[in-house]
């Protein structure tokens, strides 16, 4: 049976869409090195082979042509719209989920290859005076901040086209990293499981990518700062609230991160140092969920990628020694592309609610890494995928029930493991080195 989507149309409106970015320099930085021969993998969405859901084994997902059309609402459970959820949930009791700040798949991975879809060769954008501008390797581990709100990030989508990041931000939106550049986080991705369809929620910035992780939509909120969700909306936190399921989140910083997405200090239940979350981690005691923000080692601009780097190894060579390794899984993502390329146009997406119609794409591509020992060894998904999957996979595990239309359709990532063979029961022992700190490369 087939269900109609219901979209809300954004072309006209972000081609209308302008802004003022610095003058340009000049536009003859090209590529200093050739992407990799196998750095470009077709596009392939759809029933790809699958683990998981209902029996760990390969198959075909029963439900995702229904969730491709939207067919399902708030309030849909897990076994509607995924199938029976026995091989994760006994696999599974721990969740880690880390979450960086502003960079895009092909600013951080264009260059890697290992079947990951990064740079095409040949690849360029115009600049405002319509002349091709090639990316190229970036200079430093802490570029400057460009523009990465709702009008700049919609004016580098151009309605799917992909050429507007030079008009939009200069050309700061065009360079890349190598692998030596982030040698650890090389390692994790092509080692364990990632995606290069993996997407951040909306085509914006920060704080309403963020909503969505926790709660499946924005409510509406477009920038930063201005406004918070409706707090009777219900969050992933209230849910396992509600369904008694133990969860904390970890700061670095006592000022990020939600309390710029939902107001909430120290002073609020569940939210904590991170000065305690590793120690948790080595002694088993974490509770079912844990979100961890490592800002000001969060990566956002101006911020040093081998600073970041270096937190996120850290938290995964402790995970690797901890007594919740064999039923842990930690996923790892960026919540925006910061206003850096990528080439990949966003598909549609389901709306959340009617006043999130000018959010009926998903946003820029960006990376994820799925570290477990039941994660595929060397897997790179072709699926689509988003915040809202990690939301999911949550709901999944402890049987919640979706919050809106965006998280009741999205997958649950169940591809990234295969939850009979357990490839990495047995933790490496040998973790390659982060890059030096500061800013060099």
């Amino acid at each position: 049976m087939t269900h109609g989507r219901h979209k809300a149309l954004l072309a006209a409106f972000a081609l209308g869409v302008g802004c003022t970015p610095d003058p340009l320099p000049p536009t003859d930085a090209g590529m200093q090195e050739e992407p990799a021969v196998d750095a470009y993998v077709p596009h392939d969405v759809g029933n790809d082979a699958w683990t998981g859901f209902p029996d760990g084994g390969p198959g075909v997902d029963p439900h995702w042509g229904e969730r491709q059309d939207c067919f399902f609402q708030a309030g849909a459970m897990p076994a509607d719209s995924l199938g029976s959820p026995t091989a994760m949930r006994s696999a599974i009791t721990n969740v880690i989920v880390i979450v960086q700040e502003n960079r895009s798949l092909d600013h951080m991975y264009g260059m890697t290859g290992h079947g990951i879809e990064g740079i095409p060769a040949g690849y360029t954008v115009p600049d405002r005076m319509g002349n091709p501008v090639a990316p190229f390797h970036e200079t430093t581990a802490c570029p400057a901040d460009i523009g990465h709100q709702f009008t700049e990030i919609h004016t580098e989508w151009a309605a799917g086209a992909m050429d507007g990041f030079v008009r939009a931000d200069g050309m700061g939106a065009m360079g890349y990293y190598l692998d030596a550049d982030h040698p650890f986080y090389t390692w994790m991705l092509t080692t364990f499981a990632t995606s290069d369809r993996y997407f951040c929620s909306v085509l914006t910035g920060t704080y309403p990518n963020r909503s969505y992780l926790y709660m499946g939509t924005s409510d509406g909120v477009l920038s930063t700062g201005l406004s918070y969700p409706d707090p009777s909306l219900p969050t992933i936190f209230s849910q396992m609230d509600a369904h008694h399921v133990g969860w904390a989140e970890y700061n670095a910083s006592t000022s990020e991160v939600l309390s710029g997405t939902f107001g909430w200090h120290l002073d609020h239940a569940g939210v904590h140092l991170y000065s305690e979350f590793l120690p948790a981690l080595d002694a088993g005691t974490l509770p079912p969920v844990s979100f961890v923000d490592l800002e000001p080692n969060d990566e956002h601009p101006p911020g040093s990628i081998h600073a970041g780097e270096r937190g996120v190894r850290e938290v995964i060579a402790h995970a690797f020694q901890s007594p919740l390794w064999p039923h842990l899984a930690i996923f790892f993502t960026y919540d925006e592309g910061g206003g850096f390329f990528d080439h990949v146009a966003p598909p549609t997406a389901c709306l959340a609610a009617p006043s999130e119609h000018l959010f009926d794409h998903l946003g820029i591509r960006v990376p994820v890494a799925v570290v477990s020992p039941y994660a595929r060894a060397g897997f790179v998904s072709h699926d689509t995928h988003s915040h809202t999957s990690i939301l999911r996979f949550l709901e999944a595990l402890f049987d919640l029930p979706a919050m809106t239309g965006r998280d009741a359709n999205s997958d649950a990532m169940l591809d990234f493991f295969d939850f009979d063979a357990a490839p990495f029961m047995t933790a490496p022992t040998t973790v390659p080195d982060a890059a030096a700190d500061g800013c060099g490369l």
